[in-house]
């Protein structure tokens, strides 16, 4: 019968995924899951076996140094399968399962790259595991009772097990622990959960236990039932699982494994005082209170901070853990920086740095360093031009920056924010102020606040609270973006520039900043350039029809858009195409502004300008065209159209400081009275689908009331 169940936990032609590090390494630590984002053939066509309807989303993950007889991995289970065309990329998650041994292992080849790994695989009991984690040094301890065992990446009181003769319980007193999620009540874990009906074999190396949170619960979770199996040298828990009940009783109890989803160690000391005095320094404790915060006794010993007992251990520790979970907390952020700007690391690696580093920059307990890091990676990724991962950097500073620490606050926070998408800016604006008195060192408050008065056309009180909230954090980009906005509208067109400048020095591709620049670069040249010619335009209109100076070979037309008047009374729609052409053997033209000069049949006249930034601008070479079409809504007919273009002379432009040559290109008048009228549908016909590119939409009557 044993054999006959060891086969059943056998598993043949299993696909094998394969990488340099460990899954235990690579996973997110708090959801045991790998992000996979598959390119390569080989793993393309593995996910295609596995994904949902024809596969069961199971396969084998190994390190490269393990896929071999003998070699051992892990049975994965992937959920969320996201395909971009036949040929991939994938993405999806997978959770660990079970760890396996491989009995055989063969290659398959590919149609192209490398070929894909199957394995026949034997599934491992906890009792397996246990018998197999011998360490080379069998100097550990008999049994489990004195001992602590740490998860990794934290430390004592981090969720720590503590086992005694007398009674075992589970720590959360570090400081750390603030980062766990309240209980469903709404309070914090307490520093020590016994374990009930907790019992040991010490033959078997099996312990159990249970945690009750009744009557409140955890996470939707009442009881946790504990079966931990312990290495023969009791240094890790390597097998067992946590079976998570549900406080409802309609509810699924949920399985988490030890050695797949829980990695546990037996707790060692070996901190020596220098280390500590080092870490605290560079913590920013100074040097004449380093001594005292550690001890004279401590730090007068090079000797390791060591304890026979575990009293001494606890007692020791109780001094050196903020120092020990710093040195985890920097190590973490060292590791997790480096990964993502190193070009040569996958994608998802880098993207799983990136969600460490935002959940430690994170309050209730957020560390600086990782906000220091999120910076320095936001420079690296841009510099690379890696678009996709600097926005996910972006939104983990955001993240971070938008958490006060505190539910309440955040939660009123929310609130004024979507008074403020409401446009309900006097409502919006006393709840920020409420946020303030209770969290006056809640910078996206300030920040907030300064966007209702900005809305207000409160400019000095908006640049005031922008400076609150860069005090607070000097690297906050979109604030220093939004105070060169209110500085620009109080006329200090220099202060303008100057946080604009600043904005692109922390994120190099900010788009507001950028845009901010070269619209106020634009508005310059405008009003030196163009405001003349539209001046003598409007001028003519008044005294009759305007004198146009045509040059080169540009057109435009304009069409009437077919309108529902009951739908839509007063209301005129039309579809404008414009061909600017360069003529051969002048110089190449880069595109500043156009400007347009309507007048209604009631004698109205508009102007108006369009700085041509970001996508809408172009480059004309000699002999080129550009085409482009856009639509216009406005509260009125129209009588007649000019139009005309600012250029300059791309040779010159921006070289060594100086100002190209600007060249105006005027065109035609238009008399849309008379231009034929078409559906909306046709416009798809007689734009993108002729060759011109479309720049969207202006409705004159809802923004200008023309």
């Amino acid at each position: 019968m044993a054999r006959l169940a060891r086969r059943s936990l056998r598993i043949k032609d299993l696909p094998i995924f394969s990488l340099s590090q460990s899954f235990r390494d690579l996973a997110d630590t708090e959801l045991p899951e790998l992000p996979l984002n598959f390119f390569e053939p080989r793993y393309v066509e593995l996910a295609r076996r596995i994904a949902p309807p024809k596969g069961d989303g199971k396969f084998g993950y190994t390190q490269v140094v393990q896929r071999r007889k003998g070699g051992r991995g892990m049975l994965v289970a992937a959920r969320d399968f996201r395909w971009s065309g036949s040929d991939g990329p994938v993405v999806f998650f997978a959770r660990g399962l079970r760890r396996f041994r491989i009995l055989s292992v063969r290659s398959e080849s590919m149609k192209q790259g490398d070929p894909l790994y199957k394995a026949h695989v034997q599934l491992l009991s906890d009792r397996d595991l246990s018998r197999m984690q011998v360490s080379q040094d069998s100097t550990g301890p008999g049994t489990i009772f004195g001992q602590v065992y740490v998860q990794d990446g934290g430390g004592l009181g981090f969720a720590s097990y503590h086992f005694h003769q007398e009674g075992s319980f589970i720590s959360y007193e570090s400081a750390m622990s603030k980062s766990f999620s309240p209980l469903d009540d709404g309070s914090q874990p307490p520093q020590r959960k016994e374990f009930l009906d907790a019992s040991f074999d010490q033959e078997k190396r099996i312990f159990r236990g249970t945690i009750d949170w009744s009557p409140s619960s955890w996470q939707g979770d009442q009881r946790w039932v504990y079966q931990m199996y312990f290495s023969t040298d009791f240094e890790q828990i390597v097998g067992g699982i946590v079976e998570a009940i549900p406080a409802d009783p309609a509810g699924r109890s949920k399985i988490i494994r030890f050695g797949v989803n829980l990695h546990y160690s037996r707790l060692q000391l070996g901190l020596d005082a220098d280390s500590v005095k080092d870490v605290l320094l560079q913590s920013g404790v100074p040097a004449s209170n380093a001594e005292a915060a550690l001890g004279e006794a401590v730090v007068a010993t090079a000797e390791p901070l060591a304890a026979t007992t575990l009293a001494e251990a606890e007692e020791t520790l109780q001094l050196a853990e903020p120092v020990r979970g710093h040195m985890c907390q920097r190590r973490t952020v060292q590791r997790s920086l480096k990964s993502i700007i190193s070009s040569s690391r996958p994608y998802w690696a880098r993207l799983a740095a990136v969600t460490r580093l935002g959940r430690l920059a994170t309050p209730p307990v957020p560390v600086m360093e990782a906000e220091n890091a999120l910076h320095a990676a936001l420079l690296a990724v841009a510099e690379n031009g890696e678009g996709e991962l600097q926005g996910a950097i972006e939104d983990a500073l955001r993240s971070c920056w938008e958490d006060s620490g505190d539910a309440k606050v955040n939660a009123e926070m929310a609130e004024g924010v979507q008074l403020l998408d409401d446009q309900k800016v006097d409502e919006a604006l006393q709840i920020f102020t409420g946020v303030l008195e209770k969290a006056p060192g809640f910078a996206e408050a300030w920040h907030k606040r300064s966007i209702a008065y900005f809305a207000q056309k409160n400019f000095k009180e908006a640049v005031e609270d922008c400076r609150k909230a860069l005090e607070i954090r000097p690297l906050h980009y979109w604030c220093l973006t939004g105070m060169g906005t209110c500085h620009y509208e109080l006329g200090e067109k220099e202060k303008a520039m100057e946080c604009w400048k600043a904005a692109l020095q922390v994120c190099p591709l900010m788009p507001g900043a950028q845009t901010k620049l070269d619209e106020a670069e634009v508005n310059e040249i405008i009003d030196q350039h163009l405001r003349p010619r539209m001046d003598r335009l409007i001028n003519a209109f008044g005294d009759g029809e305007p004198q146009l100076e045509l040059a080169g070979s540009s057109h435009w037309d304009v069409h009437r858009i077919r309108m529902d008047q009951e739908k839509f009374p007063g209301v005129w729609a039309y579809f404008f195409r414009l061909s600017l052409r360069r003529p051969a053997g002048c110089s190449t033209l880069k595109s500043r502004a156009r400007f347009y000069v309507l007048k209604g049949s009631d004698g109205k006249v508009f102007p108006f300008t369009r700085p041509t930034i970001g996508s809408a601008s172009f480059s004309l070479k000699p002999g080129e065209e550009y085409k482009f079409c856009w639509c216009l809504v406005v509260g009125r007919e129209l009588q007649r159209i000019v139009a005309g273009q600012l250029m300059e002379t791309e040779d010159t432009a921006g070289a060594s400081g100086a100002a190209g040559e600007f060249h105006h290109e005027e065109l035609p008048m238009l008399f849309p009275t008379g231009a034929p009228e078409i559906e909306l549908s046709d416009a798809e016909r007689l734009g993108p689908g002729d060759g011109y590119t479309f720049t969207g939409h202006l409705d004159l009557w809802t923004m200008a009331g023309f």
